[in-house]
């Protein structure tokens, strides 16, 4: 990640989009760009490995929410620099404790905790695809509530896995998704614009 930049190495590189008018579509990109060796911040992480391991993946996951904390992101615009905020970006890495890492078992490699997956694809605006993996092998049921708190669309016994298409002709707004058993219960946040 050099660059060649006279300024020195580019410790991070970070880009993406926030909402600024609250309809839960990012549409302000921002560009933070870390550089300078200054910017090095040291990390320590611990794992319970056994010692006689050999060669040790460790499953690092980073809290980008805590990365940019403080950080007015639709005001950032572009930043490729060792100036206040990538400076700020940089020194939450240890304030909020940015990395961490899961126990590890055996020589197996990592022990991961399975997790809930839910992803909305909006490629059709008006009627979303609900993309779902839950972590139980029991049928679900799914339920689609409306700001009101209203439910507008139920499905019962559906598959712990799958793609669920919204079929009912629905009013533009903010819409709780829910899918649910005795073993787990998760929800997301729907938008539908026309």
């Amino acid at each position: 990640m050099d660059w060649g930049w006279p300024a020195g190495y580019v410790f991070i590189a970070l880009e993406g989009q926030v909402d600024t008018d609250g309809d839960n579509v990012p549409e302000t990109a921002f560009i933070m760009h870390g550089i300078g060796d200054f910017l090095l911040q040291k990390v320590s992480l611990s794992s319970s490995s056994p010692s006689n391991a050999g060669i040790l993946e460790i499953p690092l996951h980073v809290n980008v929410a805590d990365w940019v904390y403080g950080l007015d992101l639709p005001n950032v615009g572009i930043q490729m620099n060792g100036h206040s905020i990538n400076q700020q970006l940089c020194e939450n890495t240890n304030i909020y404790e940015v990395f961490s890492t899961q126990s590890t078992v055996g020589l197996g490699g990592p022990f991961l905790t399975p997790k809930n997956n839910i992803y909305v694809n909006y490629q059709l605006s008006y009627a979303p695809t609900i993309c779902y993996q839950l972590v139980t092998k029991k049928k679900i049921d799914f339920t689609l509530i409306d700001a009101n708190g209203r439910i507008v669309l139920k499905e019962n016994s559906l598959d712990p896995a799958g793609n669920f298409f919204v079929r009912k002709e629905l009013a533009n707004g903010m819409y709780i998704a829910q899918f649910a058993n005795e073993e787990v219960r998760e929800t997301c946040r729907v938008l539908i614009k026309k």
